[in-house]
């Protein structure tokens, strides 16, 4: 038995410290986790232009921009991407009619 590993060739270690490979013997990362953030930080700049264009756009409105421009971006993406970077999007409340004002 390979040091390391368990009766039934698992990877002795924490929960998440990575699964063996049996290829090349060693350990590779932890399975999981985000792995397109790469692909949105490299349309960053048009994504940001976007929301600076429409600062109250939706996750979904921001989508189909993107796809226009032949951006692929998944609307649980572009949260993370704003996330990442703490921009909250938030529409504004309809504002409620005037008590001082009559109305006809």
């Amino acid at each position: 038995m390979e040091a390391g590993r368990d009766e039934q060739g698992a990877v002795d270690g924490p929960a998440g410290a990575g699964v063996g490979c049996d290829r090349c013997g060693g350990v590779v990362g932890p399975l999981g986790g985000d792995r397109r953030s790469q692909h949105m930080e490299g349309h960053a700049e048009t994504i940001l232009g976007l929301l600076k264009a429409r600062p109250d756009a939706t996750l979904a409105e921001l989508q189909a921009a993107l796809a226009e421009r032949g951006v692929a971006a998944s609307s649980s993406g572009l949260w993370r991407f704003f996330q990442r970077r703490r921009i909250t999007l938030k529409k504004s409340r309809p504002m409620r009619t005037s008590r001082t004002a009559p109305t006809s």
